[in-house]
């Protein structure tokens, strides 16, 4: 019965290169800092997009982020979004 309509699921993966990470090993080194080190982060987004009037779009949205900043001592985060598209 909507047929304009869009369902969206989307997963990554963001991976630290092994270069960059020991740059920042050797920082860390270099100035006594005791942190852990980046490895990788992983989003999941579900989003819906349904079309308020002709030629206008919202899309709301929610992201779970895993080890946010590729640090797996933070807390996983939860991003709510919401898009608006106009066509003129």
């Amino acid at each position: 019965g909507r047929p304009p309509d869009r369902l969206g699921l989307a997963i990554g993966q963001n991976r630290v290169s092994a270069r960059a990470r020991e740059a920042e090993r050797l920082s860390n080194i270099a100035t006594g800092a005791n942190g852990v080190l980046r490895r990788k982060e992983t989003p999941l987004e579900v989003n819906y997009q349904f079309a308020v009037a002709r030629g206008l779009w919202l899309m709301p949205s929610v992201q779970h982020v895993r080890n946010p900043g590729g640090r797996d001592d933070n807390d996983d985060a939860l991003v709510w979004g919401l898009k608006l598209s106009a066509v003129f």
